[in-house]
């Protein structure tokens, strides 16, 4: 998308007008409930596709999932992030050679994208906006199910345009794909779940949750109660999806698959990478996600509501991330977005409620709780603003050739192996090394982009 970054002023203006369009038509069609959803879906996802038009990959974690996704259209069954590794270096997620770090669901619809539309950045952001567009969506049919139509079509605009769910899309968050992935396949799984019919469904969403973030994919069985019948139906699917990658794991990579599972739980107890926060890390961060009069309607619903149809679900979907990410010692605040389709439920039910008075404090109330958040996303799209110098940096890594070549004092190793089929470290090994690689054939380039 270089074009779009050249001419972002006009492509920003552009998608603004396009995003204002579709509203407009949303408003005027809102008696036919289900295309109305799909216009408001369509006003985030001109948003969405405007963010995700960054012509750089982002430095935490967008970079690392490209470059093993990219590596995964050679060897789909060998998670790689370093190819090749001239020299000796730290097996850790940052610099192995095998790369397990992430569960594979994210990384597999990069690399089909990149396939599909060639080595770009747009390409590895493509599946999140899809679903991202089909979450919200989503969001809209749970909203009228448990709601009104109203309530419905608020909701899925209220998820299309959330800024954290964007920016989680268009790869600029740390978490980005992965995050994105497990937030769409956890709503498309509750909203499956809420038809006993779609057990099967439910079951291959919720195992493609699993496979996107690990076990805190199972949220959808939590949140909404199933016969066990219906139930048991979903779980066998779930397994047989979920359960295949983490067996192949254990037996053809049994060291680094342990290493990695202790990693994972040492989340729990070690607040790792410096990722500290105290008891109440996630639950200020509430007001600038959802809107700052957010915690109004979470109180307005949750206390003033009580018995709701809805209620409990609500609850138990807020209520589970919230509660579990808050104990455990590593805390990144994009952790809990498994809860924002939930979140923008609960506001546009109250905002419509509010509305629906026809007093004043409360109609203005409820234009709070929708503007506040339109006014975020406005803020995390960062219209008109030209990343001039993350894009000079992309340009001159795409300038580097391909090859036995190895890119010592690289500011930017991982995207360096993006961009061109090289080997890129930060480190500079010693001149005997050096000069043992140039023997072996390798191209040394000192101090690279």
């Amino acid at each position: 998308m270089i074009w779009f970054a050249d001419h972002k002023a006009l492509a920003d203006a552009i998608t603004a007008l396009a995003a204002v369009a579709s509203i407009a038509a949303a408003l005027q069609l809102r008696a036919r409930p289900r295309l109305a959803a799909a216009l408001l879906v369509l006003a985030g996802t001109f948003v969405a596709f405007a963010m995700a038009a960054d012509d750089f990959l982002h430095a935490w974690d967008e970079r690392y999932h490209a470059l093993v996704g990219l590596h995964l259209t050679r060897h789909p069954l060998v998670p790689t992030l370093y190819e090749r590794q001239p020299i000796p270096m730290p097996q850790d997620w940052g610099h192995s050679q095998l790369w397990i770090h992430k569960p594979p669901l994210p990384l597999y619809f990069i690399a089909g994208s990149l396939e599909v539309f060639g080595r770009s950045e747009l390409a590895v952001r493509l599946p999140s906006l899809a679903l991202h567009a089909l979450c919200a969506y989503a969001a809209s049919r749970i909203g009228a199910r448990l709601f009104d139509d109203a309530t419905g079509l608020l909701a899925g605009f209220l998820v299309a345009i959330n800024g954290q769910l964007l920016d989680l899309a268009a790869g600029r968050k740390p978490t980005d794909h992965v995050d994105s992935l497990l937030v769409s396949f956890t709503c498309l799984a509750i909203c499956s779940a809420l038809s006993e019919k779609r057990s099967v469904l439910t079951g291959a969403l919720a195992g493609r949750a699993v496979l996107s973030k690990w076990l805190i994919g199972l949220l959808p069985f939590a949140v909404v109660r199933m016969r066990w019948k219906h139930l048991a139906i979903a779980a066998l699917v779930c397994a047989a999806i979920a359960a295949p990658w983490q067996i192949y794991l254990a037996r053809a990579f049994p060291e680094a698959a342990a290493l990695e599972t202790q990693h994972r739980l040492a989340h729990v107890t070690t607040a790792l990478d410096g990722h500290t926060g105290g008891i109440f890390f996630h639950l200020i961060r509430i007001p600038r996600f959802f809107g700052e009069v957010s915690p109004l309607a979470l109180l307005w619903f949750f206390v003033l509501r009580r018995g709701a149809p809805a209620w409990g679900i609500l609850l138990r979907w807020i209520a589970l991330p919230y509660i579990f990410f808050s104990l455990i010692a590593t805390k990144m605040e994009n952790y809990v977005m498994q809860a924002a389709p939930a979140m923008a439920l609960v506001v546009a039910a109250v905002a419509v409620e509010f509305w629906r008075m026809r007093k004043p404090l409360p109609m203005l109330l409820a234009a709070a709780l929708v503007a506040l958040p339109a006014r975020y996303c406005v803020e995390r799209w960062k219209p008109f603003h030209r990343f001039e110098e993350e894009s000079a940096i992309a340009r001159q890594l795409r300038s580097l050739p391909s090859g036995k070549i190895l890119v010592i004092g690289a500011r930017h190793p991982i995207e360096s192996m993006f961009y061109a089929d090289l080997v890129a470290i930060e480190e500079v090994p010693s001149e005997e090394q050096l000069r043992l690689l140039s023997e072996q054939g390798w191209q040394i380039i000192r101090g690279g982009p």
